[in-house]
């Protein structure tokens, strides 16, 4: 996104201080501040008393029709993830609640689960409650700071051991009150993808929070300190000898698959403010190792598609049979609309199998009244076709839709 941009300006032309870019890693995307809606949690661990009669929500209407999920945030929901339970076919959504002005809310990871294919969400409480940080940094002391924990992931991964079959993953970072409108409060050097794992989806609320990797400024002098002091460990992968993710400046939006024997992760690139990627990176369970698999997208493509389009976001992967698609929303100045793709497993690489390049699922435009349009979702259990979020100028500015447009 825009932000994003801004970020990473300042921290390459900058002090150690100034990473910044927006979450939802936007490559030229107004998004971004307004995503801190994707998910704003803490670096301490939030439980939840799921009670034994869970509120519930049934969504009605013709399609599209906006989605209603219990217990939501007061401004709105955003960055919709599902997964199925093969054992008890209960479907799973990993989502934002956002609490507060886009930017500078509140925002926290919310689990919730439905019985009937989608038509009724019942909540299953916070994973990653928003909270503040009463010891930021140094160099803002004093400064009001909270942790964001955005852009969501969940997966049923079958070929994981049995006690990690159900995984969540994140965006963390730090959001500090610095009065400085470039970097947008947004500091990605004090942040990381992180991970929760269980042997059940419900038990992904008590599982603990540990770092996945992070990029290159999370080991810059005086901010790896800082970070390693944070709960969550070191991070479980370092990229610095990698050719490919070496030079990331910032991960976001990460997006989970289980493919075959391994596990799969689209997830957003940044190394400056014109190259940015969304990298396709493999878990070997065989060996409990990740690497790098391919480059996805890259501008390059996006402007083959229309020349207005910078980059891409918002990663999600599922399959529909043996089929792996991707979903992702390309930037222009803001999320617009999303893009389906085919990706060959031998590969690792997009495919157009028809020449005539992606599919469009929700139009190049933003809904009338909205902002942006985009960071779509789907899954072939659910009844509710292809999800996509909206982004409003004004009221619940965050809302989720559900589009009955299927593979």
């Amino acid at each position: 996104m825009r932000y994003l941009l801004v970020v990473l300006w300042i921290f390459m032309g900058c002090s150690d201080n100034g990473t910044k870019a927006s979450s939802p890693v936007d490559m030229g995307l107004d998004q971004d501040a307004l995503v801190d809606m994707a998910a704003d949690t803490s670096a301490t661990d939030a439980g939840v008393d799921t009670g034994s009669s869970p509120t519930c929500e049934v969504s009605t209407g013709a399609f599209p029709r906006r989605l209603s999920l219990p217990n939501s945030e007061p401004n709105g929901v955003f960055d919709p993830s599902l997964a199925l339970d093969p054992n008890t076919q209960r479907l799973w959504m990993s989502y934002s609640g956002v609490t507060g002005p886009a930017g500078s809310g509140a925002v926290s990871t919310h689990l919730a689960y439905s019985d009937d294919r989608g038509q009724t969400w019942c909540d299953f409480g916070v994973v990653n409650a928003s909270q503040p940080e009463p010891n930021p940094p140094a160099a803002f002391a004093g400064r009001a700071a909270k942790w964001h924990h955005e852009t969501s992931s969940i997966v049923y991964d079958p070929a994981a051991d049995a006690q990690a079959r159900w995984r969540l993953v994140w965006m963390q970072y730090l959001h500090i009150e610095d009065d400085d409108p470039a970097t947008e409060d947004r500091h990605f050097e004090y942040g990381w993808i992180a991970q929760r794992t269980a042997a059940t989806a419900e038990g992904l609320v008590s599982a603990p929070a540990t770092k996945l990797f992070g990029g290159l400024p999370y080991y810059s002098p005086g901010v790896e300190a800082y970070n390693e002091a944070v709960p969550g460990g070191s991070p479980a992968v370092r990229w610095d000898n990698d050719p490919t993710l070496q030079g990331c400046l910032v991960f976001a939006e990460p997006g989970l698959l289980a493919v075959e024997s391994k596990l799969w992760m689209a997830v957003v690139c940044a190394r400056s403010m014109s190259d940015t990627s969304v990298e396709l990176i493999e878990l070997d369970h065989a060996t409990n190792t990740w690497s790098a698999r391919s480059t996805l997208l890259t501008p390059f493509n996006g402007a083959q598609i229309n020349a207005a389009i910078t980059g891409f976001n918002a990663p999600d992967l599922f399959t529909v049979g043996n089929t792996v698609h991707l979903l992702i929303s390309p930037v222009v100045a803001q999320y617009a609309g999303c893009l389906g793709y085919t990706v060959d497993t031998q590969t690792g690489l997009v495919v157009d199998l028809d020449g005539n390049g992606p599919d469009v699922i929700y139009g190049l435009e933003a809904t009338e009244g909205a902002l942006q349009t985009g960071a779509c979702t789907y899954h072939e259990a659910s009844e509710l076709g292809v999800i996509y979020g909206d982004t409003l100028f004004s009221g619940v500015q965050f809302q989720l839709f559900a589009t009955g447009t299927t593979f």
